[in-house]
């Protein structure tokens, strides 16, 4: 009896939490998905998109760096616990990565609202 309990135990300590997958994978996706949308508004630069079209490209875009920021801040917090119980390689690389999602995303909001804010013009 004792033999099946232990192997749970190890079976647990090698698996990861659910909450630690999903938030992983829901920040990578919002990293992608921002890089593909500002790769759209580069490409709505050069083919002359009409303004309407690039300024909605341009809310997706804050509003998925947004999204990047807050899951790769509770990545990284998740990342932080789950290196108490594990003390693993991959986990200070995933601790890394969330560390350069997060300033990607601040950058890229900052860039993006800068570019928002001058695209309305000055109203005077």
């Amino acid at each position: 009896m004792e033999y099946k309990t232990n192997k749970v135990k190890q079976k647990i300590q090698q698996e990861d939490f659910f909450l630690y997958k999903l938030v992983w994978r829901t920040a990578i996706f919002f990293f992608l998905y921002l890089a593909l949308m500002f790769f759209f508004y580069a490409c709505g630069n050069f083919q002359n998109f009409l303004d309407s079209t690039q300024r909605f490209i341009l809310l997706i875009c804050v509003i998925a760096s947004i999204q990047t920021g807050v899951f790769s801040v509770a990545g990284f917090i998740l990342t932080i616990i789950q290196l108490f119980f594990k003390r693993k390689l991959y986990i200070w690389i995933r601790l890394a990565i969330y560390l350069l999602f997060s300033i990607f995303s601040v950058v890229m909001f900052v860039v993006l609202r800068v570019i928002g804010i001058l695209s309305s013009g000055i109203n005077a």
